[in-house]
């Protein structure tokens, strides 16, 4: 799929602790790349892809998909702040197999009211889904948690495109559909084109001085 011709851009945050697998969810997202062998993210990473969101009329839009991962180490906090500014989506990552990941929930569902728009689309996603012997998060833990701050849930697999592209898709169509119901366009959304209105006439020009020579 190519990066060129989208309608839309989206501009998307991933946050959660350290070492929950945030980069290489976004790595297996936009690249189909996995490796166990990925350093820590300094401070804010990036990756897009075009994906195209089926609409009302039976068609495709084609929408880019902007993705910053940030770092989760305390220490980068304020930089990742920054960044949820102008985001319409938000991605919180949580590890299955690490309880302390799955208690910070709250802390980070606090920092994305206090600093993204209100009406920013939040989900979260259970990462290491592979490692379901090492579960150290219950199915009614996270079903609570799903349910007190009334979000979307996914469990994913850095190693598993399937189960990557679910989440990031439907978060891609929850922004999509947004975007079709308001009469402005949302924070964190950039239109690009109009394809029912492109007209040589939208376009200015200058006209060119004649010249003479004597």
């Amino acid at each position: 799929m190519t990066d060129t011709g989208f309608q839309y851009v989206f501009k998307i945050i991933i946050v959660g602790n350290t070492g929950v697998g945030k980069s290489s969810l976004l790595l297996k997202y936009t690249r189909d790349i996995f490796t166990t062998n990925y350093e820590p993210t300094i401070g804010v990473d990036f990756g897009s892809l075009v994906v195209h969101i089926p609409n009302n009329n039976n068609e495709h839009t084609p929408v880019k998909l902007q993705i910053w991962d940030t770092a989760g180490q305390e220490r980068f906090r304020t930089i990742t702040k920054s960044y949820y500014k102008n985001t319409c989506g938000v991605i919180i990552v949580f590890d299955l197999t690490n309880k302390e990941s799955f208690n910070a929930i709250p802390e980070w569902i606090d920092s994305v009211k206090q600093n993204a728009d209100p009406n920013a689309e939040i989900i979260l996603i259970g990462n290491k889904a592979d490692l379901d012997s090492d579960y150290q998060v219950t199915e009614d833990e996270i079903d609570d948690m799903r349910r007190s701050y009334d979000l979307k849930y996914f469990e994913t697999s850095a190693r598993e495109l399937d189960t990557t592209s679910c989440a990031f898709n439907i978060l891609g169509q929850d922004i999509f559909n947004k975007v079709k119901e308001s009469q402005d366009i949302p924070v964190g959304v950039k239109k690009m084109y109009d394809p029912d209105n492109i007209s040589l006439d939208n376009f200015p020009y200058k006209k060119k001085k004649k010249r003479c020579c004597i």
